[in-house]
């Protein structure tokens, strides 16, 4: 139980043993109980429990706040290089966790991340994606308005695996949105990581254009706060034209390969090194014939 989790921390982060969190109402065994998951607890009793601690309602919002992106962040660490190193039993670990939250707290979005990590699972392990599946977790994004950081968080992983169609019609959703998430700090973050995915995966299905379409509409909402956003999308912009305009931008994307992975588009960066040096091999090629 996540608030048990985080109810232990600040007792021991205010150095608070178990039988001064206590009342008269609550045994130093009840709350070891409630801290561990293997209790509930009533809203009066909680109450008591945050007097005890020296904590406002305020105060625990903002632990709870700061406890869930440090999990985000965990998360996003074990994914990372799970996918680097191609392990889907490692993503299937990240699902089973979700699975367990969804089967206590029968949340859908659990159970829908749950579906998408299972489905990037199976990718890696060469098996079928469940196409039926991802396509209700798509279904469900398409009729969520406005988004939330979970819808946010659902479409940062399942770009990974969603068809062509449904990036299509995300990227144009995604983009509209820019202004709403690029003026909330609380969502911007997410909302760079969705936009970092989505033009990766268009530029993998040689989707330039609507890339270019998708990086215009967030330039467009863009303000001076957001001089990193803009300056991400302005480089990936130039290097599109030149593809495009079939300018042959190999010099100049060699010496700025750099650049994207310094400004957090790693992934980005090593698809595009890879891209420019199979160009380079295949003129090799065809100038030794």
């Amino acid at each position: 139980m996540q608030e048990g989790n985080i109810i232990r921390e600040i007792r021991l982060s205010k150095n608070i043993s178990l039988k001064q969190a206590a009342s008269t109402d609550m045994t130093a065994s009840f709350v070891a109980k409630f801290e561990r998951g293997e209790s509930d607890i009533s809203l009066s009793r909680f109450y008591d429990l945050l007097d005890n601690l020296h904590v406002s309602m305020q105060e625990y919002d903002l632990y709870r706040s700061g406890y869930a992106q440090e999990r985000v962040e965990k998360e996003l660490e074990e994914f990372t290089l799970a996918w680097q190193i191609s392990s889907a039993e490692n993503v299937k670990k990240i699902a089973q966790k979700h699975l367990k939250k969804y089967q206590t707290f029968e949340d859908v979005i659990e159970h829908h991340i749950f579906t998408i990590f299972s489905a990037i699972a199976d990718f890696l392990d060469n098996k079928a994606v469940a196409r039926k599946e991802l396509q209700k977790v798509a279904d469900y994004l398409f009729i969520s308005d406005p988004w939330g950081i979970n819808e946010l968080y659902l479409l940062h992983y399942g770009i990974y695996v969603f068809d062509k169609d449904i990036l299509i019609t995300m990227s144009r959703i995604v983009g509209e949105a820019g202004g709403v998430y690029l003026s909330d700090f609380n969502y911007r973050h997410e909302y760079m990581i969705v936009i970092n995915n989505l033009i990766t995966r268009l530029f993998e299905l040689g989707e330039y254009s609507r890339a270019k379409r998708l990086i215009a509409s967030v330039l467009e909402k863009a303000t001076e706060d957001d001089m990193a956003v803009v300056l991400k999308l302005r480089f990936i912009d130039r290097l599109i034209n030149s593809i495009l305009m079939n300018e042959h931008p190999m010099l100049e994307a060699k010496k700025l390969i750099a650049i994207p992975k310094e400004l957090g588009f790693a992934e980005l960066s090593m698809k595009l090194d890879i891209f420019f040096r199979h160009e380079e091999d295949m003129t090799h090629i065809k100038n030794q014939k």
